[in-house]
C-alpha cells in the first residue's frame, strides 16, 4: 500500500475527521468554564516557571536579544513547536488503542485517527503563536522574517507531525511498550534540543550532534524566523532533509502495518 494512499483516505472521509476533531476539543474542555483558554494559558503557564527558574533565577542570556525577557522570547519560539510536536506523537501513540473497540466492530476509517491528534495539537500553538506575535510587536521585535518565514517552517513541520503521529500510532498499535517508552524517549528528545538552552552553549565537540537532530533544525528555524535571527542556507537544507525523512518514512511505517493493525488491537 502506497503511504501516499493515506490522504486520499482522509480527504475522502474529511467531513467525518471535522465532526471528530470537534469532538476531540469538546470532550478535552468539557465542563470547563474557560474552554479554549486552557489551551493557551497552560502553555504559557509552563513558559512562566522556566522564564523565572532560568532568566530570573539562573540569568541565562541569549547574545542576540537584549535585557532580561530576551530569554522568555527565546524560550517561547522552541516550546511552541515542541508542545505541538510532543502532544501529537504521545496522543498518536494511543489513539488507536484507545478506539480499539470502535475499528473492531464497524467499518471506520482508521487513517482520521492520527490525522484529528495532529489537528487537535496544532490548535494551542496556533493560538499561543498569534499571542507570541502580538507580544513581540509590543516590544518592538516583531521582524518581518517572521512573516515570511513563518507559513514555510511551519508546512516542514506539519510534515514531519504526519510521519511521527502515523509512525508512532501505528507503533503503539503493534508494539504496546512504545505508548510507555515514549514519555521518557520525548523528555530525552526535549533536553537534547536547544529549546531550555542557548545555541552558543553546545560544546564544539558535541555541536555536530545536532545534525542528527531532526526537532533541533526545526526548533532552530522558528527561533530564528521570530527574533530575526539569520538561518543559514546549510540549516534549510537540514530542515527539508530532515522533513522529507521524517515525514516519507513514518508514513510509509504505517502504511505497512496498517492492513493487520486492527487484527492488533
Amino acid at each position: 500500500m502506497s503511504p501516499f494512499y493515506i490522504f486520499g483516505s482522509v480527504y475522502r472521509h474529511r467531513y467525518l475527521l471535522f465532526l471528530w476533531v470537534r469532538r476531540e476539543m469538546q470532550a478535552r474542555y468539557a465542563g470547563s468554564v474557560s474552554g479554549i483558554f486552557w489551551a493557551v494559558s497552560l502553555p504559557l503557564a509552563t513558559v512562566a516557571m522556566y522564564f523565572v527558574f532560568f532568566s530570573l533565577i539562573l540569568k541565562i542570556k541569549i547574545p542576540q536579544i537584549a535585557g532580561a525577557s530576551g530569554f522568555f522570547f527565546y524560550l517561547l519560539a522552541g516550546l511552541l513547536p515542541w508542545m505541538s510536536v510532543s502532544e501529537a506523537s504521545s496522543r498518536a501513540s494511543s489513539c488507536l488503542v484507545e478506539q480499539g473497540h470502535l475499528l473492531q466492530r464497524m467499518v471506520f476509517p482508521m487513517d482520521i485517527l492520527p490525522a484529528s491528534v495532529i489537528i487537535v495539537s496544532l490548535v494551542p500553538q496556533l493560538v499561543g503563536t498569534i499571542v507570541y506575535l502580538a507580544m513581540l510587536a509590543a516590544q518592538g521585535l516583531l521582524h518581518a522574517s517572521a512573516i515570511v518565514m513563518l507559513p514555510a517552517i511551519f508546512i516542514c513541520q506539519i510534515i514531519m507531525i504526519t510521519g511521527l503521529a502515523y509512525c508512532f500510532a501505528a507503533a503503539g498499535a503493534v508494539f504496546r511498550d512504545i505508548i510507555q517508552a515514549l514519555t521518557v524517549l520525548l523528555q530525552f528528545w526535549f533536553y537534547m534540543t536547544p529549546i531550555l538552552y542557548p545555541w552558543e552553549l553546545i560544546p564544539q565537540n558535541f555541536a555536530w550532534i545536532m545534525n542528527f537532530n531532526p526537532l533541533a533544525a526545526l526548533i532552530k528555524a522558528y527561533q530564528c524566523a521570530f527574533l530575526g535571527l539569520p538561518l543559514a542556507w546549510q540549516d534549510w537544507g537540514l530542515l527539508a532533509v530532515w522533513t522529507c525523512i521524517v515525514g516519507i518514512s513514518g508514513m510509509i511505517f504505517y502504511a505497512l502495518f496498517r492492513p493487520s493493525l486492527v487484527d492488533q488491537l
